[in-house]
């Protein structure tokens, strides 16, 4: 027979299974399963009136490849664990955040202006820059580029499109900047 304490461990597993497949190990955040989701359920709430806006933001740190080749993966993997840590501070109060794949994520801001948005990323993007990670006796510095969508006209997959065309016009035009 099986006891209540084997129901309740079985769900605590079947937790934490869905905590692994929604949460980037490396970063903590969302990846993109769940991303997905509530991209859909604020396209939804943006369709019937319940918000006003609705952003998607791709960014990518900049030259990360260097960093890895020059420093080593896991030096590469604390960078990157940190530009997330400051990332998910700064946009928590503004919205959500996914690693979207390697060194690129994605962020949503309902109920902004585009103006409220750029001066949210400006700041984020200063921040950024300013962090030092240090290995040994080096210290490097990142940039992030960003590519900002916000049109109440497209479907969720063309808005995510031209986020990230927005962000290869920023790697075009030679990185650590934000294009919308």
């Amino acid at each position: 027979t099986i006891s209540t304490l084997d129901i309740i461990a079985t769900q605590k597993q079947n937790i934490s299974y869905k905590n692994i497949a929604e949460i980037d190990y490396l970063t903590g955040l969302y990846n993109r399963a769940p991303m997905n989701e509530i991209i859909s359920k604020h396209f939804k709430m943006l369709s019937n009136h319940q918000i006003h806006s609705l952003a998607i933001i791709l960014c990518d740190i900049d030259n990360f490849k260097n960093v890895n080749d020059t420093y080593g993966h896991i030096f590469g993997d604390i960078v990157l664990s940190k530009v997330a840590e400051i990332l998910n501070i700064k946009i928590s109060k503004f919205g959500k955040i996914c690693r979207w794949g390697g060194e690129e994520f994605m962020l949503v801001f309902e109920n902004h202006t585009l103006e409220e948005t750029l001066t949210c990323l400006e700041q984020l993007q200063a921040e950024i820059r300013e962090f030092v990670h240090a290995i040994e006796e080096t210290e490097i510095y990142v940039t992030m580029t960003f590519g900002v969508a916000c049109d109440g006209t497209l479907e969720i997959e063309e808005l995510i499109e031209l986020a990230d065309h927005k962000l290869y016009e920023g790697k075009s035009a030679g990185r650590n900047c934000i294009v919308s």
